[in-house]
């Protein structure tokens, strides 16, 4: 457990550290593949941009919602004090045993207890005492934006009834996810939905299709706010679901391997271990990691005969549930983007088989996991969403097999049909220069996006009076030069 590494004598967190290190190399690989296969690589590294945002947002909502933490939250805005508390070596109440019906004393003697609030911020900071607090308070240690507390897990606020710590009031605690609390599903889910709207609206790796707003609303819900959205926006996905599908694929092998960064980082943060075990891959955490605080309330008598034996406080040996995860996705990375990629057969392909394959081997894994997080129904929060998410990649390769015809060129757009003023036809194979330029090697084609949409009459955004191309002549691939365009794109 490595929680932090010294840069130029500045501690940095290597959770984040590593998690940001995955992301970059990430969006790296994610931009250059989209300059292959003919997307927009600025709208690729934007989506990045925003995946990383969104993608925290659905974590720390999910962890919030559904890990077991939901009342603290609530107690931390509305009484502190209904957050459990604990002794100033960090050990929460329920840690000491029967301590309901000891005497005063006997209590004294299982416990540290505080008397006044600044024994529990002294215990926070990693401080023996009260004074040498003050002295560090003093000398400015306690401040800047690297001061961290070393000490034990305790909140500053002493309970004079009780003797315990407690933390401060904190109504803004749950969104804190920057202390700690991100589940990897719900910034996968986050990512996915946002992803959609973005891609979709920026017609990423569709730019033949129409744009959005140039086709009329239909049905029951079109004159619903919201709702007339919401439907438009589905019922336009399903018709051209191409992009989305395309855009999924390159990102897919750039997710798992941004997230085997994020499980080395909670290697070295001690956060998502395993549970106990006698085998060679077993290791210990130090005192003060989950993994020990978890053992002392569960495990006393076994880890005070581990110290008899080894002369150190630490957790029992677990499974390094951390390093398995990372390695599947390592693996998962250099399946996806060396052999399924080249391998292509339909839209989709790569990201049906990240569904299927993370979410076998994550519904399988965390039957070795041991940290604190939502169950239901014996299961874990994120084997009830691998499940789903398995049945629906599953789905998606039946499905686009059974309409294959073969390899997929990734650089090939759909037929759009020829020009209404000259009789170039459209070439198979687009790409994306450094400097923006879309380019294609069919001499007379449209050099840049503007002079395409000119070319072809599609209407963007704000452009009233141009037409609109006639969706069912760009699904066909066809049509005569006078057919192309459609008036119901107003």
């Amino acid at each position: 457990m490595f929680p932090t590494i010294d840069i130029a004598g500045y501690p940095l967190s290597l959770y984040f550290t590593l998690i940001m290190f995955g992301y970059v190399l990430a969006a790296f690989i994610m931009w250059k593949e989209a300059k292959r296969v003919g997307i927009n690589p600025d709208d690729a590294l934007d989506l990045s941009l925003w995946v990383m945002v969104w993608g925290v947002i659905g974590a720390r909502v999910l962890h919030v919602l559904v890990d077991g933490f939901f009342w603290d939250y609530v107690h931390l805005c509305t009484d502190p004090m209904l957050v459990e508390g604990r002794d100033l070596l960090g050990r929460p109440l329920s840690d000491l045993q029967d301590l309901a019906s000891r005497s005063s004393k006997e209590l004294q003697s299982v416990a540290r207890m505080c008397t006044e609030s600044a024994q529990c911020k002294a215990a926070g900071w990693g401080f023996d005492s009260v004074a040498e607090l003050e002295a560090a308070e003093a000398a400015g240690q306690l401040s800047g934006f690297f001061a961290e507390p070393k000490g034990y897990d305790v909140g500053p606020i002493c309970n004079g009834d009780t003797g315990l710590c407690h933390p401060e009031q904190d109504c803004l605690r749950w969104a804190k996810f920057w202390a700690g609390g991100l589940t990897y599903y719900g910034g996968l889910l986050g990512a996915i939905v946002f992803s959609v709207f973005f891609a979709t609206r920026h017609r990423m790796g569709m730019l033949w299709a129409p744009d959005m707003a140039s086709l009329p609303r239909r049905g029951p819900l079109a004159k619903v706010p919201g709702l007339g959205y919401v439907a438009h926006f589905l019922s336009y996905l399903r018709r051209f679901p191409e992009g989305i599908l395309k855009t999924a694929d390159i990102a897919s092998p750039t997710v798992a391997l941004a997230h085997a960064m994020g499980r080395l980082g909670c290697f070295c943060a001690g956060c998502c271990f395993g549970a106990i075990t006698d085998g060679p891959a077993g290791v210990h955490f130090p005192s003060g990691s989950q993994a020990y605080q978890t053992h002392r309330k569960e495990h006393v008598d076994a880890l005070k005969g581990q110290f008899q034996e080894l002369g150190e406080w630490m957790s029992l040996p677990v499974h390094p549930t951390q390093l398995y995860e990372a390695g599947v996705n390592f693996v998962l990375f250099a399946v996806l983007f060396f052999v399924i990629r080249k391998r292509k057969r339909f839209h989709g392909h790569v990201f049906a088989w990240f569904l299927t394959l993370y979410g076998a081997a994550r519904f399988t894994l965390e039957f070795w996991r041991d940290d604190m997080r939502g169950e239901f129904f014996s299961l874990s929060t994120s084997q009830l969403i691998a499940l789903p998410l398995m049945l629906a990649g599953v789905w998606l390769l039946i499905s686009g097999l059974k309409r294959s015809t073969g390899i997929v060129d990734d650089g090939a757009n759909p037929p759009l049909g020829k020009p209404r003023s000259e009789g170039v036809e459209q070439p198979r194979q687009v790409r994306w220069e450094d400097d923006g330029e879309f380019v294609s090697p069919v001499e007379g084609w449209p050099a840049s996006l503007e002079k395409m949409e000119e070319k072809y009459d599609l209407k963007r955004v704000g452009a009233s009076e141009a037409q609109s191309v006639d969706v069912e002549e760009a699904d066909d691939g066809g049509g005569e030069s006078g057919d192309a365009g459609s008036q119901e794109g107003s």
